[in-house]
């Protein structure tokens, strides 16, 4: 092998040997407090508060859950056995049915009590002469009757006379007379119980007409209606400015009022100069107001 010195007629010694690069550490920085530093105190400055610490919560202990052993769970109990049962007995059995009776046959329905003989007698009397006997004939009353005796003659009769005790019977003369003798005790008591429909009715059965008001229609109704209208106005008086002067003299006689009471109830007078019951309260307050005087011992009065 040729020498390399020959090459090119020059020499070349060794190539020189590379440095070797150091490595480099990077520099850790130490660790800063992130709390800032103490400031020096200022003379003259008020001390700060010291922070008090929080407190710590206690720790909780862990409790192990217990476990009972077999030993201590309880067994539940078993039912008591029951008793024995007793030993069957002979099976009861139904009697036989009887064999019907030869020409037997169901109880017929009972049928309604017919009345007695008085009582049919009495109804059927009763019943012809329904168009020539008034109210207070029908219900067996005088004209003098109380309300009481009027309520008790009506209950009797209704009980007695009532169709729903003869709606079972196979007779239709019975039923018809029972029917028409209750509508006419009803309709008598409706009039008899009323005080001014019984006066009403009172004059119209004693005047010359009786046979045509023995009974009480739609007419006999609005005259009663009209009538009681009438009386009331009578009373209070028909003239507004009279019943009004009225009203006032007799709230001041009850108040003790005496003279105002005679004074109003003579204004009312000049209205309805009239009026028997102006004139009965006038004198009523005269009376009152010339005992008062004299109580008062005053010398004169002027009336």
């Amino acid at each position: 092998m040729a020498d390399p010195k020959d090459k090119g007629g020059e020499g070349k010694g060794p190539a020189p040997a590379v440095p070797a690069i150091p490595r480099l550490t990077p520099a850790v920085p130490e660790p800063v407090d992130p709390s800032p530093a103490p400031r020096p105190p200022v003379a003259g400055a008020p001390a700060r508060p010291t922070q008090t610490p929080l407190p710590q919560t206690p720790a909780i202990p862990k409790v192990a859950p217990v476990i009972p052993s077999v030993a201590t769970v309880a067994k539940p109990s078993r039912p008591a056995a029951a008793p024995p049962r007793p030993p069957p007995g002979p099976a009861v059995t139904a009697p036989p049915p009887l064999p019907p009776v030869l020409g037997a046959q169901e109880p017929a329905p009972v049928a309604a009590a017919a009345p007695d003989v008085d009582e049919r007698t009495q109804l059927q009397r009763l019943f012809h002469a329904l168009d020539e006997l008034d109210y207070f004939e029908v219900m067996g009353l005088t004209s003098a009757a109380s309300p009481l005796e009027i309520k008790r003659a009506f209950h009797h009769l209704s009980r007695t006379y009532h169709p729903d005790r003869f709606f079972q019977s196979e007779d239709p003369a019975l039923r018809t007379e029972v029917h028409a003798v209750y509508k006419r005790v009803t309709e008598a008591y409706f009039v008899l119980r009323d005080d001014a429909r019984r006066k009403k009715y009172f004059q119209d059965v004693t005047g010359p007409d009786r046979l045509k008001k023995l009974r009480f229609d739609e007419l006999a109704e609005a005259e009663t209606k009209a009538a009681v209208k009438k009386e009331a106005a009578e009373q209070i008086g028909t003239h507004p400015k009279g019943r009004q002067f009225f009203q006032v003299g007799v709230a001041d006689l009850e108040a003790g009022r005496f003279s105002s009471a005679e004074r109003n109830i003579k204004l009312a007078l000049t209205y309805e100069p009239t009026n028997p019951l102006y004139l009965q309260k006038l004198e009523e307050a005269r009376a009152k107001s010339y005992e008062e005087f004299k109580r008062s011992g005053k010398g004169f009065r002027i009336e």
